[in-house]
């Protein structure tokens, strides 16, 4: 699976969850020509996990299920330039 490089110029405006970017690709990634489920979003994230591409931590929340937050690490920002 090649990274996913929405994700990454999504991540380097801001870190976000991966509830988030799923968010905007549903409702404004549309505008872009990329839509995707929840599924490939998580995938996608792993990769650039696995790769240090991202980092990743947890947001524990009171009344909501704990939240994933991922950031863009330098590598990241410098493979996205690239």
């Amino acid at each position: 699976m090649k990274p996913d490089y929405t994700l990454l110029g999504l991540l380097a405006r801001r870190p976000s969850s991966g509830y988030d970017l799923g968010k905007w690709l549903r409702q404004e990634g549309r505008w872009y020509g990329r839509a995707a489920s929840m599924t490939p979003v998580y995938r996608a994230l792993g990769t650039l996990a696995e790769l240090g591409w991202v980092s990743v931590r947890v947001d524990a929340r009171e009344s909501a299920p704990d939240a994933k937050v991922y950031r863009l690490t330098e590598e990241g920002r410098a493979a996205l330039v690239e």
